[in-house]
């Protein structure tokens, strides 16, 4: 099962490049390139270099759509037709692809459930959560991120098994300094993996865990839970008696 495990993870993941990528591909080799052979204004040779230098895919993204704005403006009403077409094209490739990559989640997810961790000499990081990201928090940025990193670690820790424990796989949180202000973030890593693999086990198993007792332990952190889950109602924790201290009154739930 392990084997079946590694292999759909390595279609996912590949699964997720294409997806990520597509749209470098679909429109900007083909309708970019094309259109781009007559004319390369100044704006359109930026915009290809933001795209080549953009670090993550959302990135890639807004830089590509920049780049087709800069020449399509310019084109004749057929040509901005034929960059439709790619759009088009791209669009019904992400949604097949989208639905192949969930499908691949939910058996990911039940695998992750029947499948033991396998212990090994292995760091791998789980989450990763920048100071910077709570910096509407004010001096309680480094509270807030400390706390979401602190939840996701007892969450992961908790799906631990006894024997996977008595192996010497553990789940820890990390501080890591970062270069300039809000740079720093605090890691949850899962420790004594053999792979990559094993620590996705981690990180898809489900959690017993209830949202009672997940709002308790953001109040026990001096964390509200609202500022990580904005959807919660006001009036929870009176309902279910939580004190805001992260007490649960006659063992709610």
């Amino acid at each position: 099962m392990y084997a079946e495990l590694r292999a759909l993870r390595a279609r996912q993941q590949e699964l997720r490049v294409n997806l990520l990528d597509a749209f470098r591909r679909s429109v900007l080799l083909e309708a970019l390139t094309a259109l781009g052979r007559r004319k390369r204004p100044v704006k359109l040779a930026r915009a290809l270099a933001d795209l080549e230098a953009a670090p993550d895919s959302y990135r890639r993204e807004v830089a590509a759509r920049a780049a087709l704005d800069a020449v399509v403006g310019r084109e004749p009403w057929a040509q901005q037709l034929a960059v439709a077409r790619h759009v088009e094209a791209y669009r019904r490739r992400e949604e097949a692809l989208s639905a192949d990559v969930r499908w691949l989640d939910l058996a990911l997810d039940r695998l992750a459930d029947l499948e033991p961790v396998r212990a090994g000499s292995a760091r791998v990081v789980l989450r990763r959560v920048y100071v910077q990201s709570y910096a509407t928090q004010g001096l309680g940025a480094e509270r807030y991120a400390r706390a979401s990193a602190d939840l996701t670690r007892d969450e992961r820790d908790g799906v631990l098994r006894a024997e996977e424990r008595e192996a010497g796989v553990r789940v820890v949180v990390e501080r890591e300094a970062g270069v300039g202000r809000g740079a720093e973030s605090y890691v949850v890593a899962a420790l004594g993996v053999e792979d990559e693999v094993a620590a996705d086990v981690i990180r898809r198993r489900q959690s017993d865990d209830s949202l009672a007792a997940w709002v308790a332990a953001c109040w026990r952190r001096g964390a509200n839970p609202r500022v990580f889950a904005p959807m919660l109602p006001h009036g929870y924790e009176e309902r279910h008696g939580i004190g805001f201290d992260g007490s649960i009154k006659g063992g709610a739930s």
